[in-house]
């Protein structure tokens, strides 16, 4: 599992990157298979790494890192439509100036196909129990939005935490996010860790490492000396 994380790590960005480009290029070719297999390599591309970067984001620091990216955009995203739509009564599916931009270069059979699953989605009828459903969870996606964001700026924006001492031990909290928590032991103090800094660690080792403010998390280690002998056993 460490090592597909790893290939995650390495190809998420470049897969992302190529399918906006994909996204772009499609709209200048002529209407036929070339146009309709750019369109599906570019969503591919684009889409798919996305759930492997949320699930596998304990396992590094950058995965973490795009783990919390995500979470905060999908949230900021999930939180404007919802509220666009809690609040406006005829307000359509979509904003203008985003339905431009979705429109942009399309044919009039792609806009017509687009518009009909706008049509589906968004025009339906606007009760005040199923707005106020809307509105709770509007308010939700905006939490995580904000909690995932403070993470971003307090763990790789903001100076450090410095922890020197000893390693004691390692543990694994099962079940509480993607797919499990590692925290690591130093001087009796828990912090969590990702999971390929703690393949690096055994129990003895003299460590100093840098801390996210936010999170209380590990995210690099600068110096490890200990005995070479010994290890944390890998769960």
């Amino acid at each position: 599992m460490l090592e597909f994380a790893r290939f995650v790590d390495q190809a998420f960005l470049p897969s992302l990157a190529l399918g906006v480009a994909l996204a772009i290029v499609w709209r200048y070719v002529p209407v036929g298979r070339v146009r309709t297999a750019l369109q599906w390599i570019g969503s591919l591309l684009f889409f798919v790494p996305q759930p492997f970067a949320l699930f596998l984001g304990a396992y590094s620091s950058r995965l973490r890192l795009y783990q919390l990216a995500l979470l905060s955009l999908w949230g900021f995203a999930s939180f404007a439509v919802l509220m666009v739509r809690t609040f406006s009564r005829d307000a359509p599916a979509t904003p203008g100036l985003l339905r431009r931009v979705m429109d942009w270069r399309q044919t009039r059979e792609e806009i017509r196909r687009t518009e009909s699953l706008r049509d589906a989605l968004g025009n339906r009828p606007q009760e005040a129990s199923r707005r106020a459903v809307r509105g709770v969870a509007a308010l939700a996606m905006a939490a995580l939005g904000l909690w995932c964001g403070w993470n971003i700026v307090g763990d790789y924006m903001l100076a450090h935490r410095i922890v020197a001492g000893r390693v004691e031990g390692a543990r694994v909290l099962s079940g509480t996010r993607s797919p499990s928590t590692y925290q690591v032991i130093i001087n009796h103090q828990g912090y969590n860790i990702t999971r390929d800094l703690l393949a690096r660690l055994r129990p003895g080792d003299v460590v100093e490492a840098d801390v996210g403010v936010a999170s209380g998390t590990i995210l690099a280690i600068r110096n490890t000396v200990g005995p070479p002998e010994a290890g944390i056993p890998r769960q």
